[in-house]
Parts: structure tokens; C-alpha cells; sequence
């Protein structure tokens, strides 16, 4: 274990020093991590954001965290509300067919195109894992200075393989190993 440990360490430093985006892809690729620029076409982007944004059909169904003043939604298998001893989001479910995506989602075939988009991309991964059966959209608002910050996503609710879209701006995601002693 000292040796992996060690071994991996080593290849996060490698990571964080790396200066070509090309280069640090690619050792992210090791750790099953892919990057799609223009993942979602212009008029893709604005019907997703239209179904979300501040007087929208659904806007008022999202839940507003106390703190980061991000507006969330959830979509899919009944999760807690609440969770108790803790600062971070309650969740919120919005109400629907279990398992039912919002409309413009599966009009615009985002689960499928994931998928097909996984399973070229990630050797050895099997469909069965590539269900995408849970989806959180998060609002930021500037002029509410909405944010997110460090968090962890339990691996009891977030199973298989996580799909990531950004919209409206750039984002920068940080991911830092839970085991201590790794840099």
C-alpha cells in the first residue's frame, strides 16, 4: 500500500506541474477522467439554460442553499431531503416519473449521447455502469455571488460514471484524494 500510495502521489504531482493541456489530459484519462470541449451545440446550451433560468417554468420548483445561494435541482431516485449535522444542500426532488428526465434533456438525447460518448472514450467501461439514472442541475446566479465550494459527492449516491456539463461560462473543478498524505 506505502508503494501505491507513493506511485500516486507522484503521478498527482506530475498533474499539477504539468503545463500542456494536451498532456495533462491524457494522464487525467488514466484516472478515467475525460474532457469534451463543445460537448453541447450553441442552441443546445440556450434551451438548457432556458428551462432553468429565474422566471422559467421550473425555476421555482429548485431548491435555493442557504449558504452558496446556488439554486439546485434533482432529478431521479428519491433522495433525502435533509441531512442532518451538516451546512451543505438538502435535496430536493422534483416530482415525475421515476427516472423520467426533464424534457429538454431527453429531447436533446444528453443520456444517450453520454453514453455513447463514455463507451468510446473509456476503455473497459461496461454499459451497465452508464445508466446516468440521476441528474443535479446547479444555478449560479453573479449578482447573487452563488457559488460552490469543496465538497464531496458520497459514492452511495453518486455510482457508475459521473457526466458533467457546463454551461453558460467556463468552470474549473478541483478534485483532491480523500486518502491523507497524498499531495
Amino acid at each position: 500500500q506505502r508503494r501505491y500510495m507513493s506511485a500516486l502521489a507522484s503521478y498527482l504531482d506530475a498533474l499539477r506541474d504539468c503545463s500542456s493541456a494536451d498532456a495533462r489530459l491524457s494522464l487525467l484519462s488514466d484516472f478515467g477522467f475525460v474532457l469534451l470541449e463543445d460537448f453541447v451545440s450553441e442552441e443546445d446550451e440556450r434551451q438548457l439554460t432556458d428551462y432553468w433560468k429565474p422566471g422559467g417554468s421550473v425555476h421555482g420548483l429548485g431548491t435555493e442553499e442557504r449558504y452558496s445561494k446556488r439554486r439546485f435541482f434533482n432529478y431521479g431516485p428519491i433522495l433525502t431531503r435533509e441531512t442532518h449535522g451538516t451546512s451543505k444542500s438538502t435535496l430536493n426532488v422534483i416530482p415525475g416519473k421515476f427516472g423520467a428526465m426533464p424534457p429538454v434533456v431527453e429531447s436533446q438525447r444528453l443520456r444517450e449521447r453520454l453514453r455513447v460518448a463514455a463507451l468510446q472514450r473509456l476503455p473497459g467501461v461496461e454499459q451497465r455502469e452508464l445508466c446516468f439514472d440521476q441528474m443535479y442541475v446547479n444555478y449560479y446566479d453573479a449578482s447573487a455571488n452563488s457559488y460552490i465550494d469543496f465538497h464531496h459527492d458520497h459514492m452511495s449516491s453518486m455510482m457508475g460514471t459521473i457526466g458533467g456539463i457546463s454551461l453558460g461560462s467556463d468552470c474549473e473543478l478541483q478534485l483532491r484524494p480523500l486518502e491523507k498524505g497524498i499531495h
